[in-house]
């Protein structure tokens, strides 16, 4: 399977490295507004140094010989996490230096749009997750509508100026006219906006795919930009082109198959994946019928196994409701950064809805589809997935979890007396 590049994959690079060891850079995409909180999860050695010296690059501006100031990783109200966001001004190239035993982990950017927010992973590049000169990079799903159209960004980790080309391909795989030539700066991006309109398409159309080369090492990264910030998006590259899906596992139940009570109120579900199997994708569909709303967040369902950093799990997500406020609420399941997604949805108690979840493994892509009995949509979302490897592994078997036993933090309640019917769960490799 190909697998999105900025989790740690090994390339076989081209060249002498362009960076130390210990400097990374992260790319802070074109969105098309404001409202962005871009976070890093830091893991400083016990007892070593905590500062980290962040310097922005604008895109289009050498960053070669740019450095920042020792900055105190701790400037945050969460411990492990390193608020950027006050070192960014546009869409570029942040370089994190500092002394090696500091390694930031992962990255979220939160774009928000009023009370509601989505939030996406970004990428951090290191010499492990670059694409090494001469390579291709692939992207699936680029597109443009009557909300906006995903731009190109390159980053070039090199000291030298990279020569890049970046080809539009059909769904079939036939190119669309010719490379789009761009010139990156040392140790820089740049960004192509409308890239689809670059390539001389300009109407609305589906999803186009592309492949990016350059001659110094580098790292692409596409954004869909809009001033709709409930449209933004991130798309993440690949290192080959698509393959074909691979086995399918389901899991089915027809009609009612939990209603929630205090003596019981949760129900845990193994989901049936091969053990030591990689899944790109899981698909899961519900039908809920809301009672009462409790007196802050009704817990409703969350995809996890068991071992990681939190709380001895690793989630992937977890979904609430918030009835006083209306709110859709998504835990993305990141350890340290507060990366959630918070959506306004019309729910009303004693009505039925149909819930569609997809966690893209593969795309770094969750999306929420939730309609009323009628059919009419009640609210469609997408925002980033963290944890990618979906996967029974070393015993762990990944579980779905409907409900809670018993109340949390005084503020996450088990839905009492809520229905819960008609599940159909697909996971794909």
């Amino acid at each position: 399977m190909r697998r999105t590049l900025l989790f740690g994959m090994a390339l076989v690079l081209a060249g002498a490295s362009a960076v130390a060891a210990d400097v990374v850079y992260i790319p802070i995409p074109e969105t098309g507004g404001a409202g962005l909180d871009t976070q890093v999860e830091v893991h400083p050695d016990k007892g070593g140094p905590q500062t980290l010296s962040p310097a922005f690059i604008p895109a289009g501006t050498s960053g070669k010989g740019k450095n920042g100031a020792p900055t105190n990783v701790n400037n945050y109200f969460r411990p492990f996490v390193f608020q950027v966001t006050q070192f960014i001004d546009s869409a570029g190239l942040l370089k994190l230096d500092g002394d090696a035993s500091i390694k930031p982990t992962d990255v979220a950017m939160l774009v928000y749009f009023g009370s509601q927010n989505s939030g996406w992973k970004l990428p951090i590049i290191r010499e492990n997750s670059w694409f090494a000169a001469g390579s291709t990079a692939y992207f699936q799903g680029l597109y443009r509508n009557d909300a906006g159209a995903v731009n190109m960004q390159i980053v070039n980790v090199g000291r030298d100026p990279a020569n890049c080309e970046v080809q539009l391909v059909r769904p079939k795989g036939t190119f669309i006219g010719d490379p789009l030539p761009a010139t990156v700066p040392p140790i820089s991006s740049i960004v192509m906006d409308d890239i689809l309109a670059q390539g001389g398409i300009h109407r609305t159309v589906g999803r186009v795919r592309a492949q990016v080369t350059c001659d110094q090492n580098f790292y692409p990264l596409s954004a869909f930009a809009s001033s709709d910030r409930t449209a933004v998006r991130i798309l993440y590259p690949h290192d080959g082109p698509p393959v074909k899906n691979g086995d399918t596992v389901t899991m089915d139940f027809n009609g009612t198959f939990f209603r929630p009570s205090e003596s019981r109120g949760e129900l845990t579900l193994d989901v049936p994946l091969v053990p030591n199997h990689t899944y790109r994708k899981l698909t899961l569909d519900f039908d809920m019928s809301i009672a009462d709303f409790s007196p802050v967040f009704d817990v409703l369902v969350g995809l996890y196994h068991r071992g990681g950093p939190r709380f001895n799990t690793t989630l992937y997500f977890g979904t609430f409701i918030r009835g006083d406020r209306h709110r859709w609420v998504v835990d993305m399941g990141s350890p340290w950064l507060e990366v959630d997604q918070k959506y306004n949805a019309p729910f009303t108690p004693g009505f039925s809805y149909h819930v569609g979840i997809v966690y893209d493994a593969e795309n770094a892509l969750f999306t929420s589809t939730i309609t009323d009995p009628k059919g009419n949509l009640v609210l469609e979302a997408d925002g980033g997935a963290f944890n990618l490897d979906l996967a029974n592994r070393n015993g762990n078997t990944v579980q779905l979890n409907f409900g809670q036993q018993g109340i949390a933090d005084f503020a996450y309640f088990p839905p009492i007396n809520w229905r819960f019917s008609n599940m159909h769960l697909e996971a794909t490799e």
